[in-house]
């Protein structure tokens, strides 16, 4: 049985493999050059950067959004925006669900 060709979950080219992500306890197809510049699929760093506070990022994981923002050809300032968007998400989800737990 053929398996369809693996595509990179950060950029959609050719995947070299599958491998854990830095953004937590995950894996992830990755091309050699998203692997290279350290990217993660775009949404889940936005994700976990809005979970988390872009001021409460480790050094270390500053060169993981510069290498995403690089090979997914997204800009600082969209990268901003999409972080206020996923945190305002996020709150609106959180406030939901403590409704539904306040009112069982």
């Amino acid at each position: 049985m053929d398996l369809p060709e693996l595509k990179c979950d950060v950029c959609g080219q050719k995947a070299k493999g599958v491998g854990a992500s830095r953004l937590g306890a995950i894996s992830f197809a990755y091309c050699s050059d998203c692997l290279k510049e350290q990217a993660e699929p775009y949404g889940m760093m936005v994700f976990t950067v809005a979970d988390i506070g872009l001021e409460s990022c480790a050094e270390w994981f500053k060169l993981v959004i510069q290498g995403t923002l690089k090979r997914t050809n997204k800009t600082y300032e969209k990268f901003l925006i999409d972080l206020e968007e996923e945190k305002v998400r996020l709150e609106k989800e959180y406030e939901e669900m403590m409704s539904e737990i306040e009112s069982d």
